[in-house]
């Protein structure tokens, strides 16, 4: 697949905020995905390649990651209503700016870029953003017991968790490490009106 990066000029295809070594440059120290291994050549005394099954792994997390925040409730408006991307976009209040202040139109803030690595990390594991989700906002009720076997003891090696939501409680999981980053710039954040946030594990 190919990623094209959405950089404020709208490309046509732009499908990522992103680039895969951005991507690789930002998680791999933090150990939130592997680094891509070498792989022999497709003929014998061709130099080493990176392993195509991670890059194509990695790039179609960032494309899904991508998918996310493009359903998100932005502050302004898109350039552009018909184009898929949420990005660049108009009329977008400029964070510490001058009252009255707006973002260019032809930019994307780099926590949009850095919000969708985040996520990509996620998907990678095996989060899926876009799944459909139970109530996982505010709750009115939680147990937690912890077993050794099938037995329940104190301090067991296994853990299970239950919880009961109120009524209101918003289907949206919180993603902290993604939606934090970008929450000034969204009209609505994704799960932040729950008393209680889960599933937020980073893999």
């Amino acid at each position: 697949m190919t990623l094209i990066i959405e950089d404020g000029s709208c490309p046509t295809g732009s499908n990522t905020y992103a680039s895969l070594a951005d991507a690789d440059a930002y998680l791999v120290p933090r150990g939130l995905w592997p680094v891509t291994p070498d792989v022999p050549g497709e003929s014998e005394g061709d130099p080493a390649i990176p392993d195509p099954v991670t890059v194509t792994a990695k790039e179609a997390a960032l494309l899904r990651a991508c998918d996310y925040l493009n359903t998100l409730q932005w502050r302004g408006q898109p350039v552009d209503w018909q184009r898929t991307m949420a990005w660049p976009r108009v009329g977008v209040p400029q964070p510490g700016g001058s009252k009255g202040a707006v973002l260019p139109d032809n930019v994307v803030p780099k926590a949009v870029a850095q919000a969708q690595i985040e996520l990509a990390a996620l998907v990678y594991n095996g989060t899926n953003p876009l799944a459909p989700v139970e109530r996982g906002g505010k709750v009115i009720a939680e147990s937690h017991s912890t077993t050794e076997g099938s037995i329940d003891v104190i301090g067991g090696d296994s853990k299970s968790d239950s919880y009961t939501y109120s009524e209101g409680a918003p289907i949206e999981t919180y993603f902290p490490a993604v939606s934090g980053i970008v929450a000034v710039f969204l009209s609505v954040v994704p799960g932040k009106s729950g008393a209680r946030i889960v599933e937020v594990g980073r893999g």
